[in-house]
C-alpha cells in the first residue's frame, strides 16, 4: 500500500520528531510517578489543602475580636489578619487573602483549625439553646423567667420581660401568620438576639 503525499509527510514529521515526542512522554509519566512516590499527595490534593487553609484564614478575618482572641493566633498571623480586614481594592485583597495561606502553612495551623472548630461548635449549641429559652420564656411566662434569671443573673431583668412582652403580644396579634411555620418576625428576633448575646457574657 503506497502512502500518498500529505501522508508521507506526517509520517516523516512523526520519525523526525519521535525522540522529542517519546521524550515528553516519558516527562510526563515520570512527573506522574514522582507525584504519587512514597506515598505523598497529588499535586489536587496539595492545591485543595492550601486552598482550604487560605479559606480558614479569611474566615478568621471575618471573626469579632473578642472570638478571635480566643484562638492560639501567632502574632505574624495575627498582623496578617489585621491587615487583610483594612483592605479595600479587589486586588490587594486577593493578594492579602494568598498572604495569609502562606503564613498559615508556616504557623501550627492545626491547633489553629482545632480552637475554630471548638468556637464553631460552642455557638452552634448556644444558638440552639437561646432559642430553647425563647420558646419557653413565651410559653412558660415566670416559671421559665425565674429560671433564666437565676441560671444568669447579670441579665438586665427589665428589658427582658418587656421583650418577651413583645414577642408574646407579636405571636397573639398574628396567630394565623408564618410565625406559626417557624419564621420569626421583629419582636421574637429582638428576644432571640437579647438571650444569645447574655448567654454569650456568660
Amino acid at each position: 500500500m503506497f502512502l500518498n503525499r500529505a501522508n508521507a509527510i506526517n509520517a516523516f514529521k512523526l520519525w523526525y520528531n519521535w525522540p522529542t515526542f517519546y521524550a515528553s512522554l516519558i516527562m510526563n509519566d515520570f512527573e506522574e510517578f514522582e507525584t504519587f512516590e512514597e506515598g505523598g499527595p497529588s499535586k489536587s490534593e496539595r492545591k485543595r489543602e492550601m486552598d482550604a487553609v487560605q479559606e480558614l484564614a479569611i474566615k478568621l478575618a471575618g471573626l469579632p475580636a473578642d472570638e478571635l482572641a480566643q484562638l492560639p493566633i501567632p502574632d505574624e498571623l495575627g498582623k496578617a489578619l489585621s491587615e487583610y480586614k483594612r483592605m479595600k481594592s479587589h486586588g490587594a485583597i486577593v493578594r492579602q487573602a494568598q498572604f495569609l495561606g502562606k503564613v498559615m502553612r508556616k504557623v501550627n495551623s492545626e491547633a489553629i483549625i482545632e480552637a475554630y472548630d471548638t468556637l464553631q461548635l460552642k455557638q452552634k449549641c448556644q444558638l440552639q439553646q437561646a432559642e430553647q429559652w425563647r420558646l419557653r420564656l413565651m410559653e412558660e411566662d415566670k416559671a421559665a423567667l425565674t429560671e433564666f434569671i437565676n441560671e444568669f443573673p447579670e441579665v438586665n431583668r427589665q428589658k427582658l420581660r418587656q421583650l418577651i412582652k413583645d414577642a408574646v403580644m407579636e405571636r397573639d396579634n398574628d396567630k394565623h401568620s408564618v410565625i406559626q411555620k417557624g419564621i420569626q418576625k421583629s419582636a421574637q428576633k429582638k428576644l432571640f438576639r437579647f438571650l444569645n448575646q447574655g448567654m454569650g457574657q456568660v
